[in-house]
C-alpha cells in the first residue's frame, strides 16, 4: 500500500471507531386505550394479531438459524473450518410493532412516540 491509502485508511478506522460511539437511541412508545367496550374488544384483536406476527417472525428466525447451521456444517465437511462462516440470524418484530400501533389507533386508541437514549448517553 502507498503511504496515501494508509492515511486513507487509517482516517477511515478512526471516523468508524469515532462514531460508534455516537448515542443510541430507541423508540419507545406510550399507550392510552380506547373508552368503551367496543374499543377494549379492537384492542384484544390487536394484541392477538401482534403475538401472531411475533410467532412468525420467531419460526422464520428458527427457519434461519437451522439453515445456518446445515450450511456450516456442509461447508466444514467439504473444505475444512478455515474458509467457512455461519450466518447470524435474528427476527425483525418491527413490522409486527408499527402493525400493532396502527391496529391500535384504529380502535380509537393514542400512540405517544419518543426517542430515548440507550447508550452511549454522555458523549453528546
Amino acid at each position: 500500500m502507498s503511504c496515501m491509502t494508509n492515511k486513507k485508511f487509517i482516517l477511515i478506522v478512526v471516523a468508524l471507531l469515532l462514531s460508534s460511539c455516537a448515542p443510541m437511541y430507541e423508540t419507545q412508545y406510550s399507550y392510552l386505550p380506547p373508552r368503551g367496550t367496543q374499543g377494549q374488544l379492537c384492542l384484544s384483536n390487536c394484541e392477538m394479531a401482534k403475538m401472531n406476527c411475533e410467532h412468525r417472525e420467531d419460526m422464520d428466525k428458527q427457519d434461519c438459524e437451522r439453515r445456518a447451521d446445515r450450511d456450516y456444517d456442509y461447508c466444514r465437511y467439504r473444505s475444512g473450518e478455515k474458509y467457512c462462516y455461519r450466518d447470524t440470524c435474528s427476527a425483525d418484530y418491527s413490522y409486527c410493532v408499527s402493525s400493532y400501533n396502527a391496529c391500535y389507533r384504529g380502535c380509537g386508541g393514542r400512540v405517544d412516540e419518543h426517542q430515548v437514549c440507550v447508550a452511549f448517553c454522555d458523549q453528546r
